[in-house]
């Protein structure tokens, strides 16, 4: 009897790397990393410590200084990654340019286990007088506790608002799916005077 040995394949799993949101105030310069990339595919409780290569960023609409949102604008296809066990693919991101008055709140990326609600952390939170154009930080008087902001903005106005992932899906149990979200803001209340009730975060 002759006998043939099987052939297992393993095929590489799809990894997809998507370029965070950004902003920035009017009239002030883009951060040269902007604000990261996010991953969605990773098997095993593997991370980006697996890949070979660099991250980098690039602005579509480098030249553009308007106030707005710009969709899709923020990629990271020129980055140099690469893996024996992923097949990497890219998304974008959108940017957004923030007229004065409105508030920026930055946030650490976190992750969570399915079923439990996320914890999440301040990075800064800003915004841009129109009285002057200076870019006054706030940090030190805002806080999170988990999903709650808060904020005293030192002349007896006040902030509150709510952060959850934006257009998440839920699975069938009602809990948020498995995946990568951007994070925003519900249920803003706010009376200060010095900045409007809009709030961008990232």
């Amino acid at each position: 009897f002759t006998y043939t040995p099987a052939l297992a394949t393993v095929s590489k799993a799809n990894l997809t790397v998507t370029a965070n949101n950004d902003a920035k105030f009017v009239g002030e310069s883009d951060l040269s990393a902007y604000s990261g990339v996010r991953y969605f595919g990773f098997v095993a409780s593997e991370s980006a410590s697996v890949l070979s290569g660099g991250i980098a960023i690039s602005r579509s609409n480098a030249a553009v200084n308007a106030a707005g949102t710009y969709s899709g604008v923020l990629s990271a296809a020129s980055s140099t990654l690469s893996s024996t066990n992923y097949n990497i693919t890219y998304a974008p991101g959108n940017y957004t340019i923030i007229p004065a008055d409105q508030l920026l709140i930055r946030l650490a990326d976190t992750s969570t286990t399915y079923g439990t609600a996320p914890s999440y952390t301040l990075s800064s939170v800003q915004y841009k007088s129109s009285t002057g154009g200076a870019v006054v930080d706030l940090t030190s008087r805002a806080a999170v506790n988990t999903s709650a902001f808060t904020l005293s903005d030192g002349a007896g106005g006040n902030t509150a608002l709510t952060l959850a992932p934006l257009s998440s899906t839920l699975s069938s149990a009602g809990q948020v799916a498995v995946g990568s979200y951007q994070v925003g803001a519900s249920s803003i209340t706010n009376t200060s005077a010095n900045y409007s009730n809009t709030v961008n975060i990232v």
